[in-house]
């Protein structure tokens, strides 16, 4: 009964690691989005939330691909929390603004920032409660579960590089290579 149960839960830790995933990667092809199509070219804040939530998709895909290991967990959480103080000191500079004004337009009511707050909260939370909950620290991952599970791994392997390029190259069309300006109007460099 104990090896059933214990089978179902790495299964069910490996498809959530994949949500998460997916998840961060969908926030960042969602601010690119908006990035293009609303005009709303991020400031130097929201970048560092950019990189900050690469950093802590990285550690997760190590355990998607590889077997899972609680220091992956351990990393993730930690970027989790710079996440959360870029996104926290954003949401303080915008705090007496008027009538909630901030930075950019907004997303079912709250600022991207003040959504990037609330994701970094969870992830923590998260990886607190997996990493206790596992007993075997190098369980197998989704990519050793079956064929399908190599070709999902595989394909947000490369959902995630492809989304981290797209947004070193708009980066670069903001800012070029000097420090980003902290109210952006206009790309340095057209796309």
């Amino acid at each position: 009964m104990s090896n059933i149960y214990l089978t179902y839960l790495n299964k069910g830790i490996a498809f959530l690691a994949w949500v998460e995933c997916i998840g961060v990667i969908l926030v960042l092809i969602i601010a690119s989005v908006l990035q293009f199509y609303l005009a709303e070219l991020p400031c130097p804040l929201c970048l560092l939330q950019r990189a900050a939530m690469m950093l802590m998709v990285i550690p997760i895909l190590l355990n998607l691909r590889y077997k899972r290991h609680i220091f992956n967990y351990t990393l993730s959480s930690l970027a989790a929390l710079l996440l959360g103080g870029i996104a926290m000191r954003q949401v303080l500079l915008h705090i007496n603004d008027p009538q909630g004004s901030g930075y950019g337009n907004t997303l079912l009511g709250f600022h991207l920032y003040t959504w990037v707050s609330i994701m970094a909260v969870i992830v923590i939370a998260y990886n607190c409660i997996v990493s206790s909950a596992l007993r075997e620290y190098k369980a197998p991952s989704l990519y050793y579960q079956n064929q399908l599970g190599k070709r999902v791994v595989s394909i947000t392997i490369l959902l995630f590089i492809v989304t981290a390029l797209l947004n070193v190259i708009t980066t670069y069309s903001e800012c070029g290579l000097q420090q980003c300006p902290d109210n952006p109007t206009h790309y340095i460099h057209e796309l």
